[in-house]
C-alpha cells in the first residue's frame, strides 16, 4: 500500500499523521509560550497575583504572593509588585492659615512599611496610599499645624515637634481602625516659611537697633 501510495505521489498515511501532529505540537507549545508570563520581583519587593480566568475558575488575589525567584502566570493573571520596604510620602502645602492668622508653606512627610502584601492589594488595591493615606495625611497635618503661630513653627520651631508627635498618634489609631496592612515609621514636618512680606519685615525689624 505504501509502495502504491509513493507511486501516485502521496505520502505514506503514517507520515502524514506524524506531520499533523508535529504541527499541532507545535501550535500548543506557541500557544502556551504566548499565554504564559513570569512574575519576578525584585529585591524587597513581593508581586501579589490578581488571577483572572476567562473560562474556568472564579478568580481573585491568590494568598501565596511572589516573594524570591520567578513564578510562571497566565497572561490574564494581574502582577501587582508591591514594595516591602520603607516608603517615604510628601505632601506640600501652600498658603496654609496658622492661629494667628498667617499663611504658611511647608512640607510634611510620612514614612510607611507594607507589612501584608496580599491583604494590602485584596482589601485596598494597587492605589492604597492615593485612596486610603494621603487624605487623612493630609487633613491631619493641616489641623495640626493650624493650632500653632507662626513663630512657633517657622521662626523658633518650638511646636514642630509636637505638631509631629500629634499626626503620629492620631495616624497610627487610623490606621488600625482602618484595617491597613502597614506600619507606620515616622512623620516629620518641615519648617514653615512665611510670606515674603513678612519675612522683610522681620529683617527690617531686626536691623532697626543696628
Amino acid at each position: 500500500m505504501q509502495e502504491r501510495e509513493l507511486k501516485r505521489g502521496g505520502l505514506p498515511t503514517w507520515l502524514k499523521v506524524s506531520i499533523a501532529g508535529g504541527v499541532c505540537l507545535i501550535l500548543v507549545m506557541c500557544w502556551f509560550l504566548f499565554c504564559i508570563r513570569s512574575a519576578k520581583p525584585d529585591a524587597g519587593h513581593e508581586v501579589v497575583l490578581v488571577e483572572k480566568p476567562i473560562i474556568f475558575g472564579d478568580g481573585g488575589v491568590n494568598p501565596d504572593p511572589v516573594s524570591t525567584g520567578r513564578q510562571y502566570v497566565m497572561w490574564t493573571t494581574q502582577r501587582v509588585d508591591v514594595n516591602m520596604q520603607p516608603m517615604q510620602f510628601t505632601i506640600h502645602f501652600d498658603d496654609l492659615m496658622s492661629s494667628d492668622g498667617v499663611p504658611l508653606d511647608f512640607d510634611s512627610v510620612i514614612r510607611l512599611r507594607v507589612i501584608d502584601s496580599v491583604s494590602l492589594i485584596k482589601n485596598f488595591g494597587p492605589e492604597w496610599y492615593k485612596n486610603n493615606v494621603q487624605a487623612e495625611f493630609r487633613n491631619r497635618a493641616r489641623q495640626a499645624v493650624r493650632k500653632h503661630g507662626m513663630n512657633e513653627t517657622a521662626i523658633d520651631t518650638s511646636a514642630i515637634e509636637a505638631i509631629d508627635d500629634e499626626i503620629s498618634t492620631e495616624m497610627v489609631a487610623y490606621i488600625k481602625s482602618a484595617d491597613l496592612p502597614i506600619e507606620l515609621i515616622d512623620i516629620t514636618v518641615g519648617k514653615a516659611n512665611p510670606p515674603d512680606s513678612i519675612k522683610d519685615q522681620r529683617v527690617a525689624t531686626a536691623a532697626q537697633p543696628q
